[in-house]
């Protein structure tokens, strides 16, 4: 469905963005992350309508500390 049309199509964006990790906008917010922690593009995504903001992760350590620090003051 759409979740797997997304998910290929962001993990083929890391190439061309030089990245490690792509996030969704919408899993950002779900997973509570800061909006300033990553920055943000906007994309197209072959196979929809409207495009997607989403935000790069240039190291998946970079990602691993904002969930720790969400983590930790969740706690």
């Amino acid at each position: 469905g759409d979740a797997v049309n997304v998910a290929a199509r962001l993990q083929d964006m890391t190439k061309s963005l030089a990245c490690e990790a792509i996030l969704s906008e919408e899993v950002r917010v779900t997973a509570g992350l800061p909006a300033d922690g990553l920055p943000e593009q906007e994309v197209e995504i072959r196979g929809r309508a409207e495009p997607m903001i989403v935000r790069s992760v240039t190291r998946a350590s970079v990602l691993s500390a904002l969930v720790n620090d969400v983590q930790i003051i969740a706690a």
